[in-house]
């Protein structure tokens, strides 16, 4: 989440609570975290797929 947070030019506090928020309005986790990082769930590697496709657009 730092490295995510400072590519972003966002405190880290302030990423992780936007990203409590969208997973609160998805209904479920988008990442599964731990010490080594970060894993995009089932859901994550769906929301994932439809940004790539949207986002060139």
């Amino acid at each position: 989440m730092t490295k995510a947070a400072s590519t972003l030019g966002l405190a880290q506090p302030a990423l992780t609570a936007q990203l409590q928020r969208i997973e609160r309005a998805l209904g479920g986790p988008l990442f599964e975290r731990d010490r080594r990082g970060a894993r995009p769930t089932a859901l994550g590697e769906l929301v994932l797929a439809r940004a790539r496709v949207l986002l060139p657009a």
